[in-house]
């Protein structure tokens, strides 16, 4: 792995920015009031878990949270 890890590698690179702008459409579909399962499985995430633990690492809350967030009353 070395000093800088597999950041380096180029793959990884390409994977973070489609991951990002994934999960960017993702928070912008839970901002709309879509369900969590909906968007996991509309974007092609392999089930809700998983979803949810790329998203916490993302943007440091969960779906619920960030749904929650934007509920006008």
């Amino acid at each position: 792995w070395g000093m800088y890890g597999d950041a380096t590698k180029p793959h990884n690179a390409a994977g973070t920015g489609a991951r990002i702008a994934l999960l960017n459409r993702a928070a912008r579909r839970l901002s709309a009031g879509e369900s969590i399962a909906d968007v996991a499985a509309a974007l092609g995430f392999a089930d809700q878990s998983h979803f949810t633990r790329l998203f916490r690492a993302e943007y440091r809350c969960t779906p619920a949270a960030w749904r929650a967030g934007f509920k006008t009353f």
